[in-house]
């Protein structure tokens, strides 16, 4: 009786085992998914699919029909995956094709849409009316930044009792870019462009025997910016940028001609060249709602070597754009000629949403001080010797069409800047100003 007991028992076991280790029939689950398909039941159709393709049952229509249901449900990034995987079947799928393109489009991923348009079939082009092209857009952006601490700071009595005091207090500046947008065969893409900053001043110079005097001065820089991606496939993009910054400082300085008797104090305009530069080097990756990226740049600003390692994430919790949060986290690296480097921190966050159909709304915050910094692959460079702090962002993001997108940024920021006073001729002391800045930019991207 225990024998034939244990031996019902093995039989049962093991029979257990082998259904459950049985493969589902691929025929079955066809027809299944074809029916929440054609009902379009997405929720449940997407469930079905992921099941069978866990249970090691995988075809081409299982694949688009996965992709569909997700993308039917907005979550275009889940959709790829699908749709990538649709495409290893049947690469010719026009209708995986065309899926796929508007779930890159709809994720933000423009390299992989871009390579996607040189694989595609001619009458798929013609239909969605893209095409291959040298130049395929144009970005332009100009911005105005005002010091709101102005007026007071230069008509206020902030001048300690010394016998020379040198300050600066910055007015205002305006900023232009002009930039093109390449196609240079299916996986690299190319950005570059021109800037122009000015930024002007007034210098205030103290001194006993002439009182106080005011003096107009003005930054100037012309720049070039290059931004070569590299599109590695499987949701990799490597990405080299240089950005090269001209910089004509305008002064005053101060002396005092001993040749003449009684000796006469002296202003003299100056005049400055300063040649700097930032490389970078970005490798960025897309895995499911995330986007993670790795980069480094080294720079030479204000007679100075900067290093900068930020890691990058950036999460779409709904699997489109309609949400998400980007997170810089860098170790920033400075070192004088002839010094070790010294590094700190620094902590950028954004938050973006949707706000209604055809605009989006983003806020952040930076934690840290800001100077000789660089940030969007080295796109904006704070190549600033006075330490920006406190800086709150708003940004407005406004595609009016498929192929043009207007934006609206500002930026409200504390600005430290150094002053010098002696009480001595030999002995001269520093002390801070705080400005408090605007910046508002308006930018078009315009896709052709």
């Amino acid at each position: 009786m225990y024998k034939r007991t244990l031996i019902l028992f093995l039989i049962l076991f093991f029979g257990v085992i082998i259904h459950a280790q049985k493969k589902p029939d691929p025929k079955e689950i066809d027809a299944k998914t074809y029916a929440l398909y054609s009902a379009g039941k997405w929720d449940d159709l997407a469930e079905e699919c992921e099941n069978a393709i866990d249970n090691g049952v995988d075809f081409f229509y299982l694949r688009l029909r996965a992709g569909i249901a997700y993308y039917n449900n907005t979550d275009y990034m889940s959709a790829i995956k699908h749709f990538e995987k649709a495409m290893y079947f049947n690469p010719t799928d026009i209708i995986t094709i065309e899926y796929l393109y508007y779930s890159y489009l709809f994720s933000g991923r423009e390299s992989d849409v871009l390579a996607l348009i040189s694989v595609m079939p001619l009458k798929l082009k013609k239909k969605l009316q893209v095409y291959d092209k040298f130049i395929y857009g144009v970005y332009t952006e100009g911005g105005y930044t005002f010091n709101s601490d102005f007026n007071n700071q230069k008509n206020g009595a902030n001048i300690p009792p010394s016998g020379y005091n040198e300050q600066e207090k910055v007015d205002n500046g305006t900023y232009l870019n002009l930039s093109l947008k390449h196609q240079l065969g299916k996986n690299v893409k190319v950005f570059h462009g021109y800037n122009n900053i000015s930024v002007s001043s007034v210098k205030q110079i103290f001194e006993h025997s002439q009182g106080q005097k005011n003096f107009d001065i003005k930054t100037t820089q012309d720049e070039y910016y290059l931004n070569i991606n590299f599109n590695l496939g499987k949701g990799f993009d490597l990405t080299t940028a240089f950005h090269y910054l001209r910089v004509k400082y305008e002064d005053v300085s101060f002396s005092i001609n001993t040749s003449v008797f009684p000796p006469v104090p002296v202003y003299s305009q100056t005049k400055e060249t300063a040649n700097d530069f930032v490389s970078l080097l970005s490798l960025t990756r897309y895995i499911g709602h995330f986007k993670l990226g790795l980069k480094n740049s080294i720079a030479n600003m204000n007679k100075a070597t900067q290093v900068q390692n930020t890691a990058q994430i950036i999460f779409y919790p709904l699997g489109n754009l309609n949400l998400y949060t980007i997170t810089d986290a860098t170790l920033f690296s400075d070192r004088r000629w002839g010094s070790s480097y010294k590094s700190y921190g620094i902590l950028d966050q954004k938050i973006g949403w949707k706000v209604f159909n055809n605009l989006w709304m983003e806020t952040g915050y930076t934690f840290g001080k800001i100077y000789n910094y660089n940030e969007s692959d080295a796109f904006i460079v704070f190549n600033n010797t006075d330490k920006i702090s406190n800086r709150i962002s708003l940004n407005f993001i406004a595609p009016v069409s498929k192929q043009i997108e207007l934006s609206l940024r500002y930026q409200y920021y504390n600005q430290e800047v150094e002053n010098y006073y002696s009480t001595s001729p030999a002995v001269f002391n520093t002390n801070f100003t705080n400005n408090t800045n605007h910046k508002i930019i308006g930018g078009l991207k315009w896709t052709f």
